[in-house]
């Protein structure tokens, strides 16, 4: 069921010990639902619930953390790695939750 790879964009990635920290999104993806937590080991994992129709996309500030590896459960992945690298810029496909797990 997609709803135990959902639970999964959440767990795999959010260690014990980890704490909520603010994210905010432009005004334009006022649909699009994000949370992120700060991790003991410094790494920070943001996910993004896009509910709509449509793919989206936006930028982070990413405030001194230079990698990123993206996260996707959508209708045709199941938490499949979809991309790495160093940029601020990131796909949130229709209909899917995509977590961003950032490191320094």
């Amino acid at each position: 069921s997609k709803r135990l790879w959902v639970l999964g964009n959440f767990s795999k990635f959010t260690d014990e010990g980890s704490v909520r920290i603010s994210i905010t999104l432009p005004e334009e993806l006022s649909d699009v639902q994000s949370v992120a937590f700060k991790n003991p080991n410094g790494t920070v994992t943001a996910v993004f619930i896009n509910n709509t129709d449509k793919a989206r996309s936006t930028t982070l500030a990413l405030d001194g953390y230079t990698r990123h590896t993206t996260y996707v459960t959508d209708k045709d992945n199941d938490l499949a790695k979809t991309d790495s690298g160093t940029t601020d810029a990131f796909a949130l496909p229709a209909r899917s939750v995509t977590t961003l797990v950032l490191e320094k």
